[in-house]
């Protein structure tokens, strides 16, 4: 999705393309891809992202005298009913040498006796570029993301359909793609406003898509972190989240520089209380706008790399120092 610095080398498996859900019966191909990989390049460290990534690392890896890093950036909501990934994901974290999640809540969900090597290291979130987009204000509601059901846009989509009428002047953009795209097309039509509901696709300049926005809304059920809403609250976005879900109530001081709505109950009912209050009051944006952009400097990119040399010192070391991390580590 991102461009990267062309002074970092890239080596392609030839699995599948990149993006794409990596089919089962490459697995065996993919694991000897990264082991010859790693013993031609004997890195110092391994780090592998989400548990697709990791699982077949930690077996490539086995044996290879290099230690591994994995990184998880979902919460344990995601494994409900998932217990053959639940089972893979935890050896391989026993395999692994230490294990980096986005969110101290994240963090708190694993067993006491295994946090020692459980390590929170946000997203990083590029502050500087971001505090100037939000120039101009247009009466729009963005949201962005995968279009699967752990989203939950059917619920923003509904939401938007009870306060359109009240506010003839708003519109819907949910910026993304995925599964459930013919789906969620169908759920804009049945709501009788879909002439103000926008499904553009994916946007690799998410900076022009938060200048263009006066609320920024995330129905997630689950996240362990939520990027996007620290982008958007690093653009002078107030954003609106569930309570219930990790990433983004671990990031929003309710009512202070972000609105945290209750998951228990009727979640459109819940949604549509606070996007109604929000669209009815520039004065609250314009104060959860301004707190949100100051509130996110400790997710800098200068802490962030620090926060992964640290770690990667220690690994080598063969030592764990929660003390080098941020105190929420220590949790």
């Amino acid at each position: 999705f991102y461009d990267i610095n062309g002074m970092i080398p890239v080596h392609r498996l030839g699995t599948c393309d990149p993006g794409a859900s990596m089919p089962r019966s490459t697995a065996l191909s993919t694991i000897k891809g990264i082991r010859k990989i790693a013993q031609e390049l004997k890195p110092d460290v391994v780090v592998a992202f989400m548990h697709s990534s990791y699982v077949l690392t930690s077996v490539a890896l086995f044996g290879v005298k290099i230690p591994l890093i994995i990184s998880e950036h979902i919460d344990a909501a995601h494994f409900k009913g998932r217990p053959l990934q639940r089972f893979a994901s935890n050896v391989a974290f026993l395999l692994s040498a230490a294990k980096t999640v986005p969110s101290t809540p994240v963090r708190l969900e694993h067993a006491r006796i295994f946090r020692s090597k459980v390590f929170t290291v946000e997203n990083p979130v590029c502050v500087e570029s971001s505090r100037a987009a939000n120039s101009r204000e247009s009466p729009l509601i963005l949201s962005a993301g995968r279009f699967m059901e752990q989203k939950d846009f059917e619920t923003l989509i509904a939401a938007f359909a009870v306060v359109a009428s009240e506010f003839p002047e708003w519109r819907l953009k949910i910026v993304g793609d995925g599964e459930l795209r013919d789906y969620l097309e169908n759920r804009c039509r049945a709501s009788g406003y879909a002439d103000r509901i926008e499904l553009p696709g994916v946007a690799k300049n998410m900076a022009k898509e938060y200048e263009g926005a006066a609320i920024f809304a995330l129905p997630s059920r689950y996240e362990s972190f939520g990027l996007v809403v620290a982008e958007a609250m690093a653009s002078g976005l107030p954003v609106v989240a569930f309570d219930d879900c990790l990433g983004p109530s671990s990031i929003i001081n309710h009512n202070h520089d972000g609105l945290l709505v209750s998951a228990q109950g009727d979640r459109v009912a819940a949604l549509v209380e606070a996007l109604r209050s929000l669209m009815s009051d520039p004065l609250l944006r314009a104060r959860l706008g301004s707190a949100g952009s100051k509130a996110i400097d400790r997710f800098s990119i200068d802490r962030i790399a620090h926060c992964w040399e640290s770690l990667f010192m220690r690994v080598l070391e063969g030592q764990y120092q929660q003390s080098d991390f941020e105190s929420e580590n220590v949790q």
